[in-house]
């Protein structure tokens, strides 16, 4: 049976063109994904508290590797042994591998894993610099924060982030215009590739719920061929048709 123009049931809402098949519906589109921002920096960085609380109070969800829970200070070496600092590279190799410091390594990691956003905040060391360049190579945005300016330093690896921001204003700016455009053009799902029916139909839906990974076009007048595919792909053979296949009007 054809479906014309002009039905009851109008034209489609995703293509705007061609009558929708019966029960369809455009797809929800995906919300935009709340940003987690993990702070790479220094325990002795005096900003790093401030930028902290700042973050959450604009709305950011921000982990905080000083307290990464509630009833939590951190990760120090001193919880292993008060002389840390005289370790030689043995001492430093065993120490790696202390619960104490493998429970704290696992809390900074799930939470960069997490993060959609790193902050460098300088001046920091060279775990904080790990941190952020780790996180360059996961693909995710990484901005440095250098509020006491290039102290006489620059780094051309540097050029790795996403921006240079000398302030906490500008910072949350940088934050505020990537929430927005994220909010214009959310990201899409990954979805399997669509059985187009014909060359002209590019606008397929899930219509088929006994077929829960199959695609097939909202159009009526082409489910004939999507089935077809379908079939074909399971590797069930049809006998040879000579009927015509129904033309789209």
């Amino acid at each position: 049976m054809r479906i014309r123009a002009g039905m009851a049931w109008g034209n489609c809402r995703v293509c705007g063109k061609y009558p929708p098949f019966p029960g369809h519906s455009p797809p929800p589109e995906p919300e935009p994904p709340e940003h987690n921002i993990y702070v790479a920096s220094s325990w002795r960085n005096e900003y790093q508290p401030l930028l902290v609380e700042s973050l959450r109070e604009a709305g950011w969800s921000v982990y905080d590797f000083r307290h990464p829970d509630a009833d939590d200070n951190g990760f120090h070496w001193s919880d292993i042994d008060s002389d840390y600092r005289t370790w030689e590279i043995p001492q430093f190799r065993a120490a790696l591998e202390h619960p104490l410091a493998k429970e704290g390594w696992a809390k900074d990691l799930a939470a960069l894993e997490r993060a959609t956003v790193v902050v460098l905040l300088l001046p920091s060391g060279k775990s904080a610099h790990l941190e952020a360049g780790w996180a360059v190579a996961a693909g995710k945005r990484v901005y440095a924060l250098m509020p006491d300016g290039v102290e006489g330093n620059p780094e051309l690896t540097y050029a790795m982030f996403n921006g240079l921001c000398e302030t906490t204003d500008e910072l949350m700016g940088e934050l505020q215009v990537l929430s927005a455009t994220e909010r214009a053009s959310p990201p899409q799902p990954d979805t399997p590739e669509p059985i187009v029916c014909s060359p002209e139909c590019g606008w397929c839906v899930r219509d088929m719920p006994m077929m829960a990974s199959a695609w097939t076009c909202h159009r009526p007048c082409d489910l004939v061929t999507s089935l077809k595919q379908l079939l074909k792909s399971a590797g069930i053979t049809l006998p040879d048709d000579d009927a015509k296949e129904p033309s789209h009007e």
